[in-house]
């Protein structure tokens, strides 16, 4: 009698040392026993898929052959961010406003409105920015790739969109007693950290956040989005297609793979 071989769950990464994926395939385990639950190398010569084999893509993961390639391409786009603020653009996303040339972005700077020049398009945690203010206007620094007028914020949140479906939305807090007072640039590092408890979300946001995947082409991504108290408006900032996830977040996306499992 032959071996009825068990089914899985293949967790293809943009790193198979990802603590998401890590997080996902241990939440997987705990959660659902049909099927094991494996974390393959993108470009991993071993691997062989199955017809039954159920394959979770978790950020850019090109060259792979085992996953949708038009997601994949999706994943490129909205890990530039020149390219993904035109395809916002081209889709009436709201986004702040926008340039490639550095004297139209020189021109927005007055005392009470600075521009983030992004000298990296593909970057993340803070990484290649520079805040251009009124102060620091004539110093000498090279032509940035991006230039973005910065938005005040009252609030800055993370709606996780997965399959076509908001799974999951949090808001960006600074940590109690955390000595960095930065409120421009919200990371981790500068004492930044998404809270689900206690919070309030701006009407729409959800279908935002539905929006900007949508534009991108993506069916899954983890959108960052402000809100302007002054104008009563929301904005995007950018889709994650490898978001940090651990705790309800990592449980939320698990539950949505194991219904996924029967759909």
């Amino acid at each position: 009698m032959a071996r009825i071989k068990q089914k899985r769950i293949i967790l293809i990464g943009y790193k198979i040392g990802s603590r998401s994926l890590k997080n996902l395939q241990t939440q997987l385990k705990e959660d659902q026993d049909e099927r094991r639950v494996l974390r393959v190398r993108r470009t991993s010569t071993r691997y062989r898929r199955r017809v039954s084999d159920r394959i979770v893509a978790w950020g850019p993961t090109a060259p792979c052959a085992h996953v949708d390639q038009a997601q994949e391409t999706a994943k490129k786009v909205a890990s530039n961010k020149l390219l993904s603020f035109r395809a916002f653009s081209a889709h009436n996303v709201p986004v702040p406003q926008w340039t490639t040339n550095v004297q139209e972005a020189l021109s927005w700077i007055t005392p009470t409105q600075s521009v983030v020049a992004r000298y990296l398009l593909c970057s993340h945690s803070g990484k290649g920015i520079e805040i251009i203010t009124s102060e620091n206007l004539h110093e000498t620094r090279p032509i940035a790739k991006l230039y973005v007028q910065y938005k005040k914020k009252k609030h800055e949140y993370r709606v996780h969109v997965f399959q076509g479906k908001v799974i999951d939305v949090a808001q960006k807090k600074r940590k109690v007693g955390h000595e960095n007072r930065d409120n421009q640039i919200r990371n981790h590092a500068n004492g930044w950290v998404y809270c689900r408890d206690g919070i309030t979300t701006p009407n729409g946001i959800q279908e935002l956040a539905l929006q900007a995947c949508q534009a991108l082409g993506l069916n899954s991504g983890a959108v960052d989005i402000i809100w302007n108290e002054k104008e009563n408006k929301c904005y995007i900032l950018e889709v994650n297609t490898a978001p940090g996830i651990e705790g309800t977040t990592c449980k939320n996306y698990t539950n949505e793979i194991i219904a996924s499992l029967t759909a």
